[in-house]
């Protein structure tokens, strides 16, 4: 993984027009001392940069832009008539209000709850309204009564952590402090290895599906990916069987593909998940294969579960029968099949998926007498766009299936169901 320079984050800075005065960098936590833009000194961590905060002095948040406050105008009815946002307190932002009045108000304001003058000035924030807010986030709001945007609000976050924060800075995109500071060792190494080859990408991202949290948004990519601890994302944390499946329906929504990776996938099988992100990203450095050099035979069972282990991020599923393809003696992929219906496929890193898989296809339909051949693909990882190469129709999406997240324990945690396709 790319290892964090004093360089590299002195560019950072420089993108956003700030100027990092820190001469040496030690670890994401360390203060590193800058002059915004707007000529405010003050300090911040590389971990709460890379979250999207910014001057402290400017609203502690990196300012929004005139589409994202429009789409926040929207949400309740008003038209926002301004075209550019200044990013200042005093700026003003006109609108037409639901009602039909013509005002302006600061973004500072609206965030603190005030609306159109004309109709009183503010809307209202009463306790339900609050607790609602907070719950859709997955927040038990703890406080009984609410007085005004500068009143501590007591909560435990989605994590079980308490804490307190005003609803100015919840409307302002602040979340649990604690969660803040605490991102899992492998969330942070994914993500470190994303910025390795996207220095873009994004962390904990609220924008996008918002108001839920997105781990990793890659803009240039059009990809989104979500590290899940089992526990965390579980039925015991009240994530029911659709929860995986909605938010990858809201990323498509926003055109964006969403790759889900479950902890056992990672923690066991670290390398080969990194290489499909790589794959998937378009950043692998693909062996070329000369296939009129291969052959394509049937294989023993336990050869078949030993390049599994190896190379699938899955456990191996029993088949009727399984194929692999060979460079001379070395074994370059596996597929297994149920009859006719392809089980599972696992290829060495940086191998090109989609010519193996293709000849691996045509051997199948060539060799043995089935009319059709079906698969499916993990909704998790894959989206229509590989099996449509190889002539495959999509027939019907299969509803989420579950896995315990430990063994003799009812708690489970929910895929994103399936694709189903055919061909023949």
């Amino acid at each position: 993984m790319k290892k964090i320079t004093i360089e590299f984050v002195r560019l950072e800075f420089k993108k956003e027009k700030y100027r990092l005065l820190t001469t040496e960098y030690i670890n994401s936590k360390q203060k590193l001392e800058y002059i915004c833009l707007r000529g405010h000194r003050g300090t911040i961590t590389w971990n709460s940069w890379n979250r999207g905060y910014r001057c402290a002095e400017c609203g502690g948040t990196k300012r929004k832009d005139i589409t994202f406050i429009r789409e926040e105008f929207e949400k309740e009815g008003y038209i926002l008539l301004s075209t550019r946002y200044e990013g200042t307190k005093k700026s003003k932002l006109s609108y037409i209000c639901p009602k039909g009045h013509k005002n302006s108000i600061t973004w500072s304001k609206w965030q603190t709850g005030h609306r159109c003058s004309d109709c009183g000035g503010s809307k209202k924030k009463d306790m339900t309204f609050v607790r609602l807010g907070f719950k859709k986030e997955g927040y038990q709001l703890l406080t009984v009564e609410y007085i005004n945007s500068d009143q501590k609000l007591n909560y435990i976050c989605p994590k079980g952590h308490r804490g307190n924060i005003t609803r100015g800075n919840w409307a302002a995109g602040h979340r649990c402090a604690t969660c803040s500071n605490l991102v899992s060792k492998p969330e942070a190494e994914i993500y470190d290895f994303i910025k390795f080859y996207f220095p873009t990408a994004r962390h904990n991202d609220r924008k996008l599906i918002r108001p839920k949290e997105l781990d990793i948004v890659i803009p240039s990519k059009k990809i989104a990916i979500e590290y899940c601890g089992l526990y965390w994302h579980s039925e015991a944390q009240g994530k029911d069987k659709n929860y995986h499946l909605n938010k990858v329906n809201k990323a498509k929504e926003q055109g964006y593909r969403l790759i889900t990776i479950f902890e056992d996938e990672y923690i066991n099988h670290k390398e080969v998940v990194l290489d499909k992100l790589k794959y998937i990203l378009g950043v692998s450095d693909i062996t070329e294969v000369d296939m009129d050099k291969c052959t394509i035979k049937e294989i023993d069972t336990k050869t078949a579960k030993s390049f599994c282990r190896k190379y699938h991020v899955q456990k191996y599923t029993k088949s009727d029968m399984r194929l692999g393809i060979y460079l001379g003696s070395k074994l370059l992929a596996v597929t297994s099949f149920r009859k006719n219906q392809l089980n599972q496929f696992y290829t060495l890193p940086n191998y090109d998926i989609q010519v193996i898989l293709s000849n691996l296809l045509n051997y199948f339909i060539s060799n043995y007498h089935y009319n059709s051949i079906y698969a499916y693909a993990d909704k998790r990882w894959y989206d229509d766009i590989l099996y449509k190469t190889f002539g495959m129709k999509r027939v019907q999406d299969t509803k989420p299936i579950y896995q315990y997240v430990k063994k003799n324990n009812d708690n489970k945690i929910w895929d994103c169901g399936s694709i189903q396709f055919v061909r023949g």
